[in-house]
């Protein structure tokens, strides 16, 4: 106590709140409800300054951090234990460069903070399609949404970044650092802000198709085979998710991200051939930002329970015989989904190794696919969390997936960090000794000296 005491005295003017406080509940709450950690203390900086004030009386006291961006993080890692939380959420600022080529973003700004003020200028960015997902965390761990196959990933997006670093010092991330940051988020030091690419884009076409599940396979194996064919600006996410009145339905999300109305409808009018949709949004004029807060609105405010998850370069007859074959064991809570996040070969993240200054380890079209095992109904946790356990290690079984996965829907575990970066694992580790070497930031995913995700 006398630690977290000392640590109270060094942050006056911080806006912080302990457990004994009235606001602790609220403040503590975050998407995974199944995570019982008790901070020692949340803070919640309103600016740069304040996060100095922070770190240096956490590095003085011997007090680690964790990092809340959003809190949507599915393991519930940005709170621990025995440490100080950093909530970054009131640091949600969005500044507009005056050649409109770049914006800056605040640590703690949602994808729906990101969206409104870029669209107020003619502007877009890849973001994540949850409304209420971080973007720091969403983007610097690789950053899987809108417009991926026309701008590219969200860390292909990451020109510069603004560090609190374990001294208390704001810095500019060099090279060495900014390739930590894309793809292993903030495990070097607070990120305050990013400097990221923004794009001039006035209209956004969005819509969906509702298919049968039957049509699952027939549906993906159309579009991979013609994945070079289809043109950048259009956007799929599909998925398999459960209604309400007990039935399951196959999903499409299409998004267009160019001037030229008249060709996506083209290929959306194709995608439509390959299986007739029981329910046709028909692809319409909209602000990303109602888009996302629409998904939103579908997406339970807490969830229990862990998701798996794969990459796998290609999807195959055999990839959709099995996927079809644990489509039937597919546990009923409405929480519970199979989604699909298709990098396109012709994507500036997939041509070229994307940007070759990233710790990423996935620099090619692929597929990331989601075994979504979390549930509203906590009863219902052991079933769903054991069916996405099981397809994810009957899809290693095919020898067909790839070893690296993405972090942020990897469960705690489940793979070492060297399996998660591949390659990448020993640069990162250097960075972590060079930036963090008493380790502060130790808790704050990824958790790079514990060597586990």
């Amino acid at each position: 106590m006398a630690n977290i005491q000392a640590f109270k005295n060094a942050c006056i003017g911080v806006p912080l709140i302990l457990p004994s406080s009235s606001e602790y509940p609220a403040a503590r709450k975050i998407y995974q409800g199944e995570c019982n950690a008790v901070p020692l203390a949340i803070v919640q900086p309103e600016t740069r300054a304040q996060v100095q004030q922070i770190i240096c009386a956490a590095a003085q006291n011997g007090i680690k951090v964790t990092i809340r961006s959003g809190g949507h993080n599915i393991p519930g890692l940005c709170i621990q234990d025995n440490s100080v939380t950093i909530d970054m959420r009131r640091i949600r600022h969005v500044g507009i460069a005056p050649d409109k080529n770049s914006a800056t973003i605040g640590g703690g700004a949602t994808n729906l903070d990101v969206a409104r003020a870029l669209e107020a200028e003619g502007l877009v960015t890849p973001l994540g399609l949850v409304a209420t997902v971080g973007f720091i965390g969403w983007s610097t761990f690789g950053g899987y949404g809108s417009f991926m196959n026309h701008f590219g990933l969200g860390k292909d997006n990451i020109l510069g970044a603004e560090i609190v670093n374990a001294e208390g010092e704001v810095i500019q991330a060099d090279n060495e650092m900014l390739r930590a940051i894309r793809g292993a988020g903030g495990a070097l030091g607070v990120i305050v802000s990013l400097r990221v690419k923004v794009y001039p884009l006035t209209k956004v076409l969005a819509g969906s198709l509702l298919l049968d599940v039957c049509n699952f396979k027939p549906f993906i194996l159309a579009m991979e085979e013609n994945a070079f064919s289809f043109p950048p600006a259009l956007q799929i996410g599909t998925a398999i998710f459960n209604l309400p009145n007990g039935k399951r339905n196959f999903r499409v999300e299409l998004l267009w991200s160019s001037p030229n109305v008249e060709e996506g409808r083209k290929a959306i009018e194709y995608l439509k051939s390959i299986a007739p949709p029981v329910i046709d949004s028909h692809l319409q004029e909209t602000a990303l930002s109602s888009l996302i807060t629409a998904i939103d609105e579908m997406i339970p405010p807490n969830i229990y329970g862990h998701n798996e998850t794969v990459s796998i370069p290609r999807l195959d007859n055999e990839i959709l015989d099995l996927v079809n074959d644990f489509l039937d064991q597919m546990p009923k809570d409405p929480a519970t989904v199979l989604a699909l996040h298709h990098l396109s070969p012709v994507s500036p993240s997939s041509r070229d190794g994307g940007v070759l200054n990233s710790s990423f380890p996935i620099r090619f079209g692929h597929t990331m696919i989601e075994f979504i095992g979390s549930v509203v109904h906590r009863e219902d946790r052991p079933t769903s969390e054991k069916w996405a356990a099981d397809f994810r290690d009957a899809f290693r079984a095919t020898g067909k997936a790839l070893s690296e996965t993405y972090l942020s829907m990897t469960s705690p575990g489940d793979r070492t960090l060297q399996q998660v970066y591949g390659e990448e694992w020993e640069e990162l580790k250097r960075s972590k000794e060079k930036h963090d070497p008493n380790g502060l930031f130790d808790l704050v995913v990824p958790r790079i000296r514990s060597g586990l995700s």
